[in-house]
């Protein structure tokens, strides 16, 4: 019988192990495409936030190509509704289970029965779907039909269930198949994987695994949180939020990929007290993205495409340096870009091989 691993041998075997899968580290990319649907209850989406729709829709072309130049695969979590090229075509994709929405929260299908939006620009965006499907390494992926708020009040199992319905059939009329699930507003519900797993998908993005990104309702936690999340994304307090692959659960019906680090919309112009620490910013994703090169784990990081809309030349300067950095990490390291689905795939394949080696019969004299 084999003697338990302790002290330094678990940490070799584990090394071991995550060099099995991701020899020189990874990085996985995902974004929250969700335009005004995600920002109902926050932001006035039909005054000053347009500009910034408007500048979004500008910046997704640009980062797919850059993506595409330097081979990094992305994972685009894409509320539903942004498939449709109208409220008409919209309208026919709605769940007829629905959740209860009490303030802050704003009824989603009551604007669309309405018809109270100007115009398409912040709210419907299929050419968009179309350019992430047509880029090399890009992955479509769901973040929900509508952007639905698991752990809010009034969001229940049957609702969630007729979302996630409703999210799967338009991408199908698109002829998009859709396999990695990111949920809105970090707000996991555990004991309702198995509705994804029913639906066809088998990836989920879980939180960042510290106790200040821990799933909450409203906006993840109160000031003081935020506050600690807000110092954490320009000095390392939670440490570098890689993870090694061989831990993730290959068995799970659903594989999580966990959060790492949100790469934070940059300053706005014309606030230079913020502007100070850019280099911060920036430099804490790359060092985190070092250390997973150096020790073959996973960083994980995300962002919402409208975090570029802000201030756009500070975001694809922050963007550059990270893909440059990557570039750096991929000749010197081996690091690879895995998107959510890829990663798990390779996390799966590495599993089967672990596992069929281990009940091979012993043939050795």
């Amino acid at each position: 019988m084999q003697a338990p691993l302790v002290g330094d041998a678990v940490k070799r075997s584990r090394r071991e192990g995550n060099a099995g899968v991701t020899p020189g580290g990874a990085l996985v990319v995902s974004l929250d495409f969700e335009l005004a649907w995600g920002m109902l209850d926050v932001a006035d989406v039909e005054g000053a936030w347009r500009e910034v729709a408007v500048r979004t829709r500008e910046a997704i072309p640009r980062m797919l190509d850059r993506f595409a130049a330097r081979g990094v695969e992305a994972t685009w979590g894409t509320v539903g509704l942004l498939f449709a090229h109208s409220r008409e075509e919209a309208l026919t994709f709605l769940p007829e289970v629905r959740p209860r929405y009490a303030p802050p929260l704003v009824d989603p299908y009551a604007l669309l029965q309405r018809g109270a939006m100007r115009d398409e620009v912040s709210w419907f965006a299929p050419s968009l779907v179309e350019a992430i499907v047509a880029t090399p390494g890009q992955e479509l992926a769901s973040h929900s039909f509508w952007h639905f708020t698991a752990l809010e009040d009034g969001f229940d199992r049957a609702s969630f269930e007729a979302d996630v319905a409703a999210a799967v059939a338009i991408a199908a009329a698109r002829g998009v198949p859709l396999r990695s699930w990111i949920w809105p507003r970090h707000q996991v519900r555990p004991e309702w994987l198995p509705i994804l797993a029913g639906a066809g998908f088998d990836v989920h993005r879980g939180p960042a695994r510290h106790r200040w990104y821990a799933p909450a309702k409203g906006r993840q936690g109160g000031w003081a949180t935020r506050a600690a999340r807000l110092a954490d994304a320009y000095v390392a307090l939670t440490g570098n939020g890689s993870f090694g692959a061989a831990e993730l659960d290959a068995t799970a019906p659903l594989l999580d990929v966990p959060e790492s680090r949100f790469l934070r919309p940059a300053p706005l112009p014309g606030r230079p007290w913020w502007t100070v620490w850019e280099p911060l910013r920036v430099e804490r994703i790359v060092a985190a993205m070092r250390h997973a090169a150096r020790n073959d784990e996973v960083l994980h990081v995300w962002w919402h495409p409208h975090n570029f809309g802000g201030n756009v030349p500070a975001s694809f300067a922050a963007l550059d340096t990270i893909l440059e950095a990557f570039e750096v990490l991929r000749d010197t390291h081996g690091m690879a870009s895995w998107s959510m689905a890829g990663l798990a795939d390779a996390v799966r394949a590495w599993a089967g091989r672990v596992s069929s080696s281990e009940g091979s019969p012993n043939t050795s004299a």
